[in-house]
């Protein structure tokens, strides 16, 4: 029996304040893609603030006019949403193949005729990038699947809310249902605009909700972090290196999944307040610490442990991704536990957007 010709693809790219990527990638994947009689590109601007509005209508009104690409403008999110924004973004889009497509990301090309032919010839299928031999972090999103498959399993689980990991979930649940990975791997459809991990969390939680960041050494294994926010939530957690606790106990060629854990599991999250030279918590954890003599520590009361404040901005970042990853992980590890293929009832990608500059609508369960 031979199979049903796939005829139509929607390529998928949500963006909030990546507007120089924008521009580097959009047009150049249209053109790119001309070949394909069906292909249908989709530009979620999930509420930015940098000028996409107007680019968009200034420079991409033509192939809005020609059908090539389709604007949608979300105006509520206060911060981006990788699971939320795509899920919003694959609910809009009308083919029946799906692929997200990062703002960095070329496609190369005739990427979305070399996707469809793949999906023609293949029964239940997917497409990753994952565990291709070459493939940098920049294009681990690259994900493609049949529109019936992404609805039934309920998305992207919008219950990771940070950045990380939910490339790597979305394609456990896929497996777990029943579809085969087939790798895109040439490397002509891989190209991307490299960037720092900072750029990466611009629009997430990052060093600019951040009031205060402390660290307590416990051993050469294992430090207490404790992320003071702005908003005057703390989260609290223990860094755990594999690497270094196998060497302490003296399991050398231990293998491990990752190179570094949080010792929970999940991160300790509560409310904080200061008071002179006292911060105290209240949620989880109910502590409170005094100012040292040193301006730059914090003693934890009845326990005599130190806090030492981290003011080096790369040490900052690379904590608060180590927060990002770990948080997300948690989720996947969770789903993976449970052998569980959908998520997000009772609804995803839910909200109120704008079509092509005209009226708002909103899309519900």
């Amino acid at each position: 029996m031979s199979l049903k010709l796939t005829k139509s693809i929607s390529l998928c790219t949500t963006c909030m304040n990546r507007l120089p990527h924008v521009k580097e990638t959009i047009i150049r994947n249209i053109l790119d893609n001309k070949s394909c009689e069906n292909v249908e590109f989709v530009l979620l601007d999930y509420n930015s603030t940098d000028g996409l509005e107007d680019y968009v209508k200034n420079n991409l009104h033509h192939y809005i006019s020609d059908g090539s690409l389709s604007y949608y403008r979300t105006e509520t999110p206060s911060v981006y949403s990788m699971s939320h924004s795509r899920n919003l973004a694959f609910r809009l889009a009308k083919g029946e193949i799906l692929c997200n497509v990062d703002a960095d990301n070329f496609t190369g090309k005739d990427f979305a005729s070399h996707v469809l032919e793949l999906f023609s010839s293949q029964e239940d299928i997917f497409l990753s990038t994952h565990k291709a031999s070459w493939v940098k972090n920049d294009v681990l999103g690259r994900i493609a699947v049949r529109n019936k498959d992404f609805m039934a399993l309920g998305g992207y689980d919008e219950q990771m809310k940070f950045y990380g990991f939910d490339d790597y979930d979305l394609i456990n649940r896929l497996q777990i249902y029943g579809l085969n990975k087939v790798l895109i791997e040439e490397d002509r459809f891989l190209k991307a605009i490299a960037h720092s991990n900072a750029d990466r969390m611009e629009n997430w939680i990052n060093h600019s909700n951040l009031s205060e960041m402390l660290i307590s050494y416990i051993s050469p294994a294992k430090s207490k972090l404790v992320f003071l926010w702005k908003d005057r939530r703390y989260t609290m957690g223990t860094m755990v290196s594999n690497e270094n606790a196998s060497l302490l106990e003296n399991s050398i060629g231990t293998v491990f999944k990752y190179s570094f854990d949080v010792e929970e599991q999940y991160w300790s999250e509560g409310q904080w307040t200061q008071e002179k030279k006292q911060i105290h918590f209240n949620g989880t954890h109910q502590l409170s610490f005094d100012k040292s003599k040193t301006a730059d520590s914090w003693l934890l009361n009845g326990s005599g442990q130190v806090f030492y404040r981290i003011k080096n901005p790369r040490l900052i970042e690379d904590a608060i991704f180590f927060y990002h990853q770990t948080s997300n992980r948690a989720v996947m590890e969770d789903n993976l536990k449970a052998g569980r293929f959908r998520v997000n009832e009772p609804g995803f990608g839910m909200g109120v957007v704008t079509e092509n500059f005209q009226g708002k609508y909103r899309l519900d369960h």
